[in-house]
């Protein structure tokens, strides 16, 4: 198993990417020593290395420094990599982004936010939420959020670690959280999956994976997720049509927002607030109560 508490000089091939440029940042101003390489050069590689972060690009053997004691690697690199091969060379402990995530994810309280759309933009609202409610989050976004000096980082002290997981190649099996927000189930990663049922399935093992006290946040308008999957925890549902515990109703868009209200069902169709969202589209009004 990884102990990541050990580790003091990592590097990252295919740092350019937007989850590892994340994770070269929080590696960085946790103190460890961290360089990187990359195909080419670009705004994000540009910003690690004005963090000090060493990034060379091109991928060759001698890019991974002495004394290295992990290197982390992009999904997109194969084994056959010359630093990849380096490091098993030099005896460097070697894993890949999702694995790093994984072992990551077991020393926080970790909130996954998973589905074929809308991640991106659940984690950042999500994040965005927890922050200004002063729960000092850590969040690893694969986009990037103007008001975070990381961009598709945010460095907290608190307990909370909300990730975006993504479902390609299973990825998400590999994280440990005690809450799932799973937006949504559709066909996707077809080279991967054979078929809506192998993605279905899979995402079953997701929710089964959560701990007995584990949390779950499901998309009521959603059929594949609501009505096939059958969790063994309980959940909370939200939705704009489907009953759910929590539901939007009343959606009024401007020029340059969107206002809606959100009532508990359990309540008796209390009425929890009136929310103004400054994004476009009723699927980010979801993205919003998914959140």
């Amino acid at each position: 198993m990884l102990k990541l508490d050990r580790v003091k000089n990592v590097h990252i091939v295919g740092a350019g990417g937007i989850g590892l440029s994340a994770v070269a940042k929080l590696l960085h101003h946790e103190g460890k020593k961290v360089s990187g390489s990359d195909v080419a050069s670009s705004e994000t590689t540009k910003e690690l290395e004005a963090l000090g972060i060493k990034v060379a690009y091109r991928h060759l053997a001698k890019n991974v420094p002495e004394g290295a004691d992990l290197l982390i690697y992009s999904g997109a690199v194969p084994a056959s990599n010359p630093e990849r091969r380096a490091a098993r060379e030099r005896d460097i402990a070697e894993c890949s982004y999702f694995d790093f995530l994984g072992e990551y994810s077991r020393s926080k309280w970790t909130v996954a936010v998973s589905g074929t759309n809308g991640k991106s933009t659940t984690t950042a609202l999500l994040g965005l939420m927890l922050e200004r409610a002063g729960f000092d989050p850590t969040v690893i976004v694969g986009s990037k959020v103007r008001t975070w000096p990381g961009r598709n980082l945010r460095l907290g002290k608190g307990k909370y670690f909300v990730v975006e997981a993504c479902e390609h190649e299973a990825n998400m099996l590999k994280l440990y959280p005690q809450m799932i927000v799973l937006t949504n189930i559709e066909e996707d990663h077809l080279d991967f999956y054979r078929d809506l049922a192998h993605i279905r399935e899979t995402f079953q093992a997701y929710v089964d994976h959560l701990p007995p006290d584990g949390q779950l946040i499901l998309n009521a308008d959603d059929h594949v997720s609501f009505f096939e999957l059958e969790p063994s925890t309980p959940f909370v549902s939200y939705g704009m049509q489907n009953a759910a515990d929590y539901m939007a109703r009343h959606v009024k868009v401007g020029a340059a927002s969107q206002t809606f209200e959100i009532i508990a069902l359990a309540k008796l169709k209390e009425v929890l607030g009136e929310f103004t969202l400054r994004v476009p589209g009723r699927f980010n009004v979801m993205n919003a109560m998914a959140a």
